[in-house]
Order: C-alpha cells, then structure tokens, then sequence
C-alpha cells in the first residue's frame, strides 16, 4: 500500500477518536456519567437537599384528594312506651318521631289496643311517655304523649296539664271552648309539647287577656 493512501487512513482514524472524544466529554459535563441517560418522564425528582422524596409524592397527591363530606347524624331521644303494646318500656327513637314510631318502636300494638282513641301522627319528645289503652278503658284524658311521671291530665293541686289534657279537659278551662281546645291540641301536634304555661299564647287566638283567665288553672 502506499504512503500517501496510509496516512490518509491514519488521518481518518484520528479525526473518528477525536469525534468520538468529544462527544463522550460533552455527555460526562452534561451528566456526569459516559453512559445514556434514561427517560425520566413522569418521575418525581429533586434537587440534593430539598428533601425527603415521600414528602414530594405526598405533595403531588395531596391536590388529588376529596373533602370527606360532614354527615349530620340526628339527636336521640328517650321515649316510654306504656299499655296495650307488644313490649311496654322504654325505646329510643331519632329526634321528630312521631307516636306510630314509638309503638313500632315498642313491637307494635297489642290486638286488645284501642287504636282509635290515639294519634298515632302526634310528635313525640324526649322524655315523653306514649300510653295506648286497651279496648274498653275508660276514658282516663290521657293524650297519647304526655310527661314523664304524669299519669293524669290533671296536674297537681288539680290544675290541668296543657301538655296532655284532651279535648273535655281543656274545655273545662275560662274562655276555652271547642275551638280552642283544639287548636291547643293541634298546635301539640305540629310543635311539640309546651314548654311553660305562657307558650299557649303562641296557639291562634289565646292572647294576653284569655291566658290571664286561664294561668292559675293550667300546668305543664
């Protein structure tokens, strides 16, 4: 072979090394490493000493997460359920039960249970008692709810309680006639139990004047 076509190849074979050279020093100043680097896409990575790798994927997931919704569980309230139920007693039932609930609540009426005279729709509260009488009770002015430890409408020193009186006890009362009488009742109903004995002007019709008739005579 000659010289001049040697020295071409030598030529050649110096210029690839010097390519080559370069190229692998330009990878070791980028990376710091001769070999390839791999894809990272998608991988969390961080500086040195910017801290703990799990505090960046907590980070990263953190956006992601759902506010637990705040479920409102309703209040309870103690109920006694007495006569011609299934299993007299006491029962707890959730806040607005009605007198039904009650008895469900206590095995559901007995087959004697004189289910007509009672309101199974009345609200009960806590604390309330719930008496069903039995077929050919006498009529005792028991209202289906009515306060712990009460066992009459009439209160004591025989005033009359607003809270369980019916109908005919009620209208016993000054001023009191079968309207309001039942408006008294119906107002039991739909709000509750009274309070103290001024929350009957909050029923239709008893104002100041018709409650001072009546305020000496009524309890709760």
């Amino acid at each position: 072979m000659e010289t001049a076509t040697k020295n071409k190849i030598l030529i050649f074979t110096l210029m690839t090394l010097v390519f080559l050279a370069s190229v692998f020093l330009k990878q070791f100043l980028d990376t710091g490493s001769f070999l390839p680097v791999k894809d990272t896409a998608g991988v969390v990575r961080l500086d040195a000493g910017e801290g703990n790798p799990d505090d960046a994927l907590n980070d990263s997931a953190a956006g992601k997460e759902e506010e637990t919704p705040v479920v409102s569980v309703p209040a309870e309230i103690v109920v006694d359920v007495e006569g011609a139920v299934a299993s007299p007693g006491v029962v707890r039932l959730t806040e607005g039960s009605r007198v039904y609930e009650a008895v469900e609540a206590a095995g559901g009426m007995a087959e004697t249970a004189d289910h007509g005279k009672v309101n199974l729709a009345e609200k009960v509260s806590d604390g309330m008692a719930v008496y069903i009488p039995f077929q050919g009770e006498e009529q005792s002015g028991l209202s289906p709810g009515i306060s712990a430890g009460q066992t009459s409408a009439a209160g004591s020193g025989g005033l009359i309680n607003i809270n369980t009186a019916d109908k005919s006890a009620l209208m016993q009362l000054p001023g009191i006639g079968e309207v309001y009488a039942q408006s008294i009742i119906d107002y039991r109903q739909s709000v509750g139990t009274f309070q103290k004995i001024e929350d009957i002007k909050n029923v239709s019709g008893i104002g100041d004047g018709r409650f001072e008739k009546i305020k000496d005579k009524i309890t709760i």
